[in-house]
């Protein structure tokens, strides 16, 4: 762009340009920070003795590594301990709380089953009152019928 052109530019336009401009500045920055400090890791690796430095790092780094995950694998097996016990006590609790309902269920059970013999019972005493009622007035029906059919009574009753 000339100068032409930027004087031709708005305000809110030259504070884009310049917003941008700033933007890639700061990522050139960055990139070159970047690539300075691997240029010096390089360097630093090239140097005698660096090498027994970096495997002395990675043995530390390594020895941190297995310390953290001693530390994870101990968690997990606390964890899980704690877990299990949970689980046993809900457990032990859902085992009673089913025994007690097992139990309510077995005393309702016993309850009807009374219930019903004893209107059973009820029942067949009244079924056989009723009977022998029956029985009774077929006896005196037949009585009747007997004497009606001999006229023993009926005689008597003409004379």
């Amino acid at each position: 762009m000339t100068d032409k052109d930027f004087k031709k530019l708005g305000r809110r336009d030259l504070l884009d340009i310049i917003y941008k401009l700033q933007l890639s500045e700061a990522q050139l920055r960055d990139e070159n920070a970047r690539l300075r400090k691997e240029l010096e890791d390089k360097s630093k690796l090239s140097e005698p003795g660096s090498i027994a430095d970096a495997t002395v790092g990675i043995t530390e780094l390594f020895k941190v590594a297995q310390e953290t995950a001693d530390t994870y694998i101990a968690e997990v097996k606390k964890t899980s301990a704690e877990t299990e016990l949970r689980s046993r006590s809900i457990i032990e609790a859902a085992e009673r709380e089913a025994e007690q309902i097992n139990i309510r269920a077995k005393l309702k059970a016993e309850t009807m089953v009374f219930e019903a013999q004893e209107e059973v019972d009820a029942k067949w005493k009244q079924l056989e009152e009723n009977a022998a009622r029956l029985l009774e007035a077929h006896e005196q029906l037949s009585t009747l019928f007997g004497e009606f059919t001999t006229g023993s009574k009926y005689v008597e009753a003409k004379s």
